[in-house]
């Protein structure tokens, strides 16, 4: 970022016509700066109050020129989104408008705001910390319900005020564990004991929030299912039936599909990405070698797995192999072209597949008819649902914040080593302090200028 000592503009609202837009100025000079763009009938930038509604007109300071007719609203540091001096323009939200009044505002004496700047200010200025501002950039980007809670969740503080607190604890054993290296024998010595259980409290805690690291990632990156099965038992028809239009080439010829395809769709308001793979079986050539492998591949990095027999064909062996190798992330059974199969058989295929849990769902269907795709549909819902539902508990849903705390329970993992072992203290002190680091990097206490420029860096200009 560039000197925060400037005073930054852009646009805060999509580049999509409108009907309203917003400029938003932050800066010591936000003040002087809409002062000369912005002529209102009860508007002076020496005496207008904070949290005040403005009417007026903009005019481009360089011609006078009118631009829009306007609202101005104003925000006094501190009690601003960046702790600084804050004016947003309301106005017409036609692009042109909008960017010819941002143009203004840079020809006044603003400059342009680097993507994250209003949020970098208002961490740099102690308005919010580090877990909070990326909370930010994931209320924008949530997809589902759950994505908006656990968003709303971290942007509130929750995950802050819980890693302030097993800090505090760790910082209060590590006193304890420093003054037992200048224990007196003639003082009562300090409880390393009790230490050594505020520490077992503070890794059970972390434990419980790793837990939560793979349904953050499915938060943040969305639900995977990958559509898995011998070669010509229709999983492209499938996905163009689940899609909704036809996304993957579909040919009577097995092995048509030679690589990935994926889809995005929405799967009762939930972000779903289908992935259509190539054919199981014994590979017929180079290209068709690496489909393979490629399918594996996508299964085993996939969310859950839909495996897809034939109805038509007798039951194999290759299907008991395709089934075993994605049994353990089985959302579903699907007996596919059910439009070929006479209904007397639906039975028996429903009491035939070889799931070694009966409460793996079974579905029979015609992804060419629609058959069946309904139920599908919502056993779908109900299986992603589970998985990606964000309860009302803190949610580990960056990477970033899943290493520091891995880093930290390694650390704390130690430190109960050398105390159960009856080593020096000071080792155990050690690792209580670098567990403590770990926990602030979090907030962004000790984290290094690059990561929280890093950080920044995914955000939207003007946010």
């Amino acid at each position: 970022m560039t000197s925060i000592r400037d005073t930054i503009a852009a646009i805060a609202t999509g580049p999509a016509p409108g009907a309203i837009g917003i400029v938003r100025l932050s800066g010591p000079d936000a003040l002087r700066v809409a002062g000369t763009l912005f002529r209102g009938s009860r508007f002076d930038p020496r005496t207008a109050k904070s949290h005040r509604i403005y009417h007026g007109v903009i005019h481009d300071p360089r011609t006078g020129e009118a631009l829009d007719e306007a609202l101005l609203l104003l925000f006094r540091r501190p009690r601003s989104y960046t702790g600084e001096d804050v004016v947003e323009f309301s106005c017409h939200g036609g692009p042109y408008v909008l960017s010819s009044v941002l143009s203004a505002t840079i020809a006044a004496g603003a400059r342009h705001a680097e993507p994250g700047e209003f949020t970098y200010r208002a961490f740099l200025n102690g308005r919010m910390d580090l877990a909070q501002a990326e909370a930010v950039a994931d209320l924008i980007q949530a997809r589902s319900a759950g994505a908006l809670r656990a968003a709303l969740r971290q942007r509130d503080g929750c995950l802050s005020a819980r890693i302030a607190s097993l800090r505090t604890t760790l910082l209060g054993a590590h006193a304890t564990l420093e003054a037992s290296l200048e224990y007196d024998a003639e003082d009562d010595a300090p409880d390393t004991d009790a230490a050594a259980a505020a520490l077992r409290s503070v890794m059970a805690d972390i434990e419980a929030l790793l837990r939560t690291v793979k349904l953050g990632r499915v938060l943040r990156s969305g639900y995977r299912i990958a559509i898995v099965g011998r070669p010509n038992v229709g999983k492209s028809t499938l996905l163009n039936a689940l899609a909704g239009r036809d996304r993957a080439i579909v040919a009577s010829t097995p092995g048509t599909t030679r690589d990935i395809v994926e889809e995005t769709v929405s799967l009762g308001g939930l972000p779903v990405t289908l992935i259509d793979t190539a054919g199981l079986r014994r590979p017929r050539g180079e290209v068709e070698q690496v489909g393979i492998e490629r399918a594996l591949d996508a299964t085993a990095r996939a969310d859950a797995v839909l495996v897809v027999f034939d109805a038509a064909r007798r039951w194999t062996q290759a299907d008991r192999r395709v089934f075993e190798a994605a049994s353990d992330r089985c959302a579903a059974i699907v007996w596919n072209k059910s439009d070929l199969v006479p209904p007397s058989l639906v039975e028996r295929l429903a009491s035939r597949y070889p799931s070694p849990t009966r409460s793996t769902p079974v579905f029979l269907v015609s992804a060419v008819t629609g058959t069946g795709i309904p139920a599908l549909e919502e056993a779908l819902v109900h299986h992603i649902s589970r998985d990606s539902d964000s309860p009302d508990v803190d949610v580990v849903v960056h990477e970033r914040h899943a290493e520091a705390l891995d880093l930290a329970k390694r650390a704390l993992l130690s430190a109960l080593d050398h105390l159960e072992a009856a080593e020096e203290p000071v080792l155990a002190a050690d690792d209580v302090r670098e567990a403590a680091d770990a926990l602030a990097t979090v907030v962004g206490a000790t984290t290094n200028e690059d990561i929280v420029r890093e950080v920044f860096r995914r955000f939207c200009v003007g946010k």
